[in-house]
């Protein structure tokens, strides 16, 4: 995909301890037009993103494994369904300690990279995450734009939608709406479709957006 060009609302945050990794995300920054932030922890890294508060941005996150456990502590909302690219070691791989955190995969956008990796990698990597999180950052700014798509829906997508939303299968959402496999996977790809959505964790931020959006237009806000 292709980033907007010097645009320092595109933030690429680094949480590991690795200069090297920092040094090299900074290069690509400058390279490709995006701002860099560095930290060790992940408490630094939530420490300045209450600092940014409502500043319009884009973000996407490098994180260590080893810091996996801290990433969704503190206040859950400021790095919720932001794109994530999990690093591993040489010999605890990514994938590795990854295992078994199930839900939180379905529900957030993820990359995997295991040290060492390439220069070309982690630009191309760092670029898409960028570019798929700007394009849906389009998605749910604008208004009148996500209506118009919501409104495309049929009463069924609207009902599956918010099945997947909640993290439930092809299989549970078929037995729970009493209908086949088949038809649940037919309307998942056209509701995809409808909504701009590429991803189950488009899906979720898309319908959110909506579901608060159709909430305030009722409380008359």
């Amino acid at each position: 995909m292709t980033l907007p060009q010097q645009n320092n609302e595109l933030t690429a945050l680094v949480v590991d301890d690795d200069i090297a990794l920092s040094k090299a995300v900074n290069r690509i920054g400058r390279e490709e037009g995006f701002c860099t932030r560095c930290f060790t922890s992940c408490d630094d890294a939530h420490a300045w993103l209450k600092q940014v508060g409502d500043a319009p941005r884009t973000f996407c996150m490098l994180v260590s494994i080893s810091q996996l456990a801290a990433i969704d502590r503190g206040d859950a909302a400021l790095v919720a369904h932001v794109p994530r690219i999990y690093i591993g070691s040489s010999l605890t791989g990514a994938q590795a300690g990854l295992a078994g955190l199930g839900t939180l995969l379905k529900a957030e956008p993820f990359r995997v990279m295991d040290r060492p990796f390439s220069m070309a990698l982690l630009r191309a990597n760092l670029r898409d995450a960028l570019a798929e999180q700007w394009r849906l950052n389009g998605l749910l700014t604008d208004r009148q734009q996500l209506l118009q798509r919501f409104s495309e829906l049929t009463r069924r997508q609207m009902q599956i939608g918010s099945q997947v939303v909640q993290g439930l299968s092809n299989p549970e959402i078929a037995e729970k709406l009493g209908i086949s496999v088949k038809t649940v996977k037919t309307h998942r790809g056209m509701m995809m479709k409808k909504t701009g959505a590429n991803s189950i964790a488009d899906l979720v931020r898309l319908f959110d957006a909506y579901q608060e959006m159709v909430a305030k237009g009722s409380a008359g806000e």
